[in-house]
């Protein structure tokens, strides 16, 4: 009877993990938009480094890092309705991406722009909440107020137009500006605004 029971306590304990694990996979697998436009060749990889080509209508994930060839370009529809155009020879990461309409306090937007050009109209989740998007580059922060501009990003260097609105730009300091934080403001003390062009 005891040798029962130390079974049936051990097989708990094996599939209380896996269930969480299961759990937290549903969670990472759930797309935040699609590919609505693709010119050339595109592809994405994921956070484990998986490597799949785009097509028209693919889904994109959380920790997807998209990345266009030369001549390639993709536009990516959010499911706030934000936009999204990669332009040739760039990468974008999708950091963060949550839209909870009912509770505007819990969106949270960020992406990382490694390299390249990209375009961004802001959607729902950032015009409830523009205080919770980020999008970074390898050396700032760039905050919006309600958005359509266009950012272009390589390792020392950040080029941004506005097209409307308003966007604000801070250095990554490592310190109090951090590439984890939502919010171009968010623990951002040296910053500029801006709605015209811009070279850092």
């Amino acid at each position: 009877m005891e040798k029962t029971s130390f079974s049936r306590l051990l097989l708990v304990f094996l599939l209380i993990p896996a269930l969480s694990w299961a759990g937290d996979e549903a969670k990472t697998t759930t797309s935040v938009g699609e590919v609505v436009l693709i010119i050339g060749d595109v592809v994405a990889m994921d956070a484990q480094g998986v490597r799949r080509t785009l097509t028209r209508g693919a889904p994109v994930y959380v920790k997807d890092t998209i990345e266009t060839a030369v001549g390639g370009h993709a536009h990516l529809h959010f499911v706030d309705d934000g936009v999204v155009s990669i332009r040739p020879q760039s990468r974008l990461e999708i950091d963060l991406y949550v839209f909870d309409p009912a509770n505007p306090a819990k969106n949270s937007v960020r992406l990382n722009l490694k390299s390249g050009v990209l375009r961004s109209l802001s959607g729902k989740a950032t015009q409830a909440s523009p205080d919770r998007f980020r999008l970074n580059t390898p050396i700032t922060a760039v905050g919006v107020l309600g958005t359509d501009f266009m950012v272009r990003a390589e390792a020392d260097k950040m080029w941004a137009a506005v097209f409307s609105g308003t966007i604000a730009v801070a250095p990554l300091d490592g310190k109090g500006c951090l590439a984890g934080g939502v919010g171009g403001l968010c623990g951002c003390h040296s910053f500029v605004r801006w709605d015209g062009r811009l070279d850092v």
